[in-house]
C-alpha cells in the first residue's frame, strides 16, 4: 500500500452497495454481459459471471455515488472487507469497481484470517500504520464493531448505504479523532 493512502474506507458490499433484497441480475443475459465486458478488459473472464451480473445490474447507483463522493472529498481509498474478497485478487476487485469508475480507489482487501471482521480490520490497521483515519461501512457485525471501533463504524441499518449512513461516514472522516 502506498503511503499516500492515509484515509481508508473499509467497505462491505452485500447490504451496503449491493441490496440484499434485489436479485434483478437473474433476468439478464449474462453471456451478453460477458461479451460486452470482455471488450473492455479480458480479465473480466476470470470473474464468476453471476458476481459480474450482481455488480453490473444490482449494485445501487446512489450508494456507489456516495462512496465515490467520500473517496473524492476526503482523499479516501477503499479496502474491501466484504465476503466478496474471497478468492479474488485486488485486480479482480478493481474490475468490479471499474464498472462505476472507482477502480483507482480500491487499494486493498482485508486478509481472510478465519476471524470476525473486526479482527481482520484490526490486523489490517496493524499492518498499515500509515493509515490516519478510517471508516468501516457494514450492514453486519454491529455488536463487534460498535465495541471495538465505536468512533469509526457506520452501520447500514436499511441494508444499503443511504443518505443517513453517508452523513455518519462524513462525520467520521471529518473528525479530528484518528486511529
Amino acid at each position: 500500500m502506498n503511503n499516500s493512502y492515509r484515509n481508508i474506507i473499509f467497505l462491505d458490499i452485500d447490504g451496503v452497495i449491493n441490496p440484499v433484497w434485489d436479485h434483478g441480475s437473474f433476468g439478464h443475459d449474462m453471456s451478453e454481459l460477458m461479451r460486452k465486458l470482455l471488450k473492455i478488459d479480458k480479465l473480466y473472464s476470470t470473474i464468476n459471471s453471476f458476481e459480474l451480473g450482481y455488480a453490473y445490474f444490482n449494485w445501487d447507483i446512489e450508494a456507489i455515488k456516495r462512496i465515490k463522493k467520500l473517496c473524492v472529498d476526503f482523499n479516501a481509498f477503499i479496502v474491501i472487507s466484504s465476503d466478496w474478497r474471497y478468492g479474488k485478487s485486488i485486480e479482480q476487485l478493481k474490475l468490479l469497481f471499474q464498472l462505476y469508475g472507482l477502480e483507482n480507489y480500491v487499494v486493498g482487501k482485508t486478509a481472510d484470517l478465519q476471524l470476525y471482521r473486526d479482527e481482520e480490520v484490526k490486523h489490517y490497521l496493524k499492518e498499515h500504520p500509515e493509515i490516519e483515519k478510517f471508516v468501516i461501512i457494514d450492514d453486519n457485525y454491529e455488536d463487534a464493531f460498535e465495541i471495538v471501533y465505536p468512533n469509526n463504524f457506520v452501520h447500514c441499518y436499511e441494508y444499503i448505504f443511504n443518505e443517513e449512513a453517508y452523513k455518519s461516514a462524513v462525520q467520521i472522516l471529518s473528525s479530528i479523532i484518528h486511529k
